[in-house]
């Protein structure tokens, strides 16, 4: 992935706003069994502020998920830095939270099960009635409340995404920064429109 600058005015325009993120002069490079470098991101530079979403659209391989990695604090960049509200990012933080691509759910436990697990970790304190109710809620946002006793293995993977975004619902408001990693890849609900 190679670096992209704003033209000076765009440029100007973004640092009137407060700056939450800022990488600077990012690349990463693995080495190579012939003992060269393949580098997988130059000189990459990009602020966000506050408030602000970002995405970062690219093909297969190009080093999105790398990015999101150094920026989550996963993995060490070879060179440049990455500060979050000013702090410089050397390891992963309680502030971040980063939700892989990969979606995870418990095979033998229904859709409605899935999400009523993420609901009980993250609401201890809750009652039942409550707690049906939360998931209940998170079913109709994803638009899976017709398939809530349906079994991972009976969903498609858009539906099995779409389960994954009601489970980290409620986890993802209580974070500064959150970074979804192809979250929505195989999501159907543009295709159906």
């Amino acid at each position: 992935m190679k670096s992209t600058f704003f033209s000076k005015n765009a440029y100007d325009t973004a640092l009137l706003r407060t700056i939450f993120l800022e990488i600077e002069n990012l690349q990463k490079s693995y080495p190579t069994s012939d003992g060269n470098q393949f580098v997988v991101l130059d000189n990459i530079n990009l602020t966000v502020g506050e408030d602000e979403y970002t995405s970062v659209i690219g093909h297969s391989g190009c080093g999105k998920s790398t990015l999101l990695k150094i920026v989550a604090g996963l993995e060490k960049a070879t060179s440049g830095s990455v500060r979050l509200d000013g702090k410089e990012i050397r390891k992963p933080g309680a502030e971040r939270m980063m939700v892989f691509q990969h979606y995870s759910l418990l095979p033998w436990l229904t859709v409605r099960e899935n999400i009523r697990l993420a609901v009980d970790e993250v609401l201890k304190d809750a009652n039942r009635v409550q707690k049906i109710s939360i998931v209940n809620e998170h079913l109709a946002m994803v638009n899976l409340t017709a398939a809530a006793d349906k079994y991972p293995d009976e969903i498609s993977g858009g539906m099995k995404q779409r389960v994954g975004i009601a489970k980290e619902y409620y986890e993802l408001r209580n974070y500064a920064l959150n970074f979804l990693d192809r979250y929505f890849t195989q999501d159907e609900s543009s295709k159906n429109s």
